[in-house]
């Protein structure tokens, strides 16, 4: 990985100007990265995990496992910890909340990220570059397979004329390979088309 990959203005995933979290280069070891896509469910059944946990918006609402962290641009965050506060869900409370967002610090954000549009083209992309800003040795992506095939929660049929979007196309390819390099190869995925481009983590 490029030595300075997070600050050099041609590699940087970030947002000119954007003072690094205090979390950056704290961790190591293995980072399981749970997404929503509509197959993740079934890379959880073939993958355990060996290290920290980072789950993506409404997935922390669901995994009832221990996680470390919590990532979301949602203004629905708050309202969402304190369902899985309350109902017990969560068996550590230590949640980090990170977001890209813009705006300013909501009820339980602990950390907040910009990132540059080109690098950040899913909440999947955004995760896999936080945990690798974090420092973690290895990532693996479970539910993140960057295609069309939609999300584990039946979204569309609730929401009439909704579009699928496809997490496969040119642009989605170019920023996850971006990641590849980047990273020499850390990143890992179990579906999809993120499976394809980065490889499968050894079961």
């Amino acid at each position: 990985m490029a030595k300075n990959w997070l600050i050099d203005r041609e590699t940087s995933p970030f947002h000119s100007g954007f003072d690094l979290p205090k979390c950056v280069n704290w961790f190591r070891g293995e980072l399981m990265i749970i997404g929503t896509g509509r197959c993740v469910m079934d890379d959880l059944d073939r993958y355990e995990p060996k290290g920290d946990v980072l789950v993506i918006k409404q997935m922390g609402l669901f995994y009832p496992k221990f996680r470390h962290w919590w990532l979301s641009d949602t203004k629905d965050y708050p309202n969402w910890l304190k369902t899985v506060r309350e109902t017990g869900r969560a068996r550590d409370m230590r949640i980090p909340f990170h977001t890209h967002s813009n705006a300013g610090f909501q009820e339980g954000i602990d950390f907040r990220w910009q990132f540059n549009p080109r690098h950040a083209r899913s909440a999947g992309l955004e995760s896999t570059i936080i945990g690798l800003a974090m420092g973690y040795d290895s990532i693996v992506l479970a539910g993140c397979p960057a295609d069309n095939s939609g999300h584990f929660y039946p979204d569309a049929r609730f929401v009439p004329g909704a579009l699928r979007i496809d997490y496969g196309d040119r642009e989605h390819k170019d920023a996850w390979m971006l990641i590849k390099d980047l990273s020499n190869g850390r990143v890992k995925s179990l579906s999809g088309n993120t499976r394809e481009w980065l490889g499968e983590p050894i079961i």
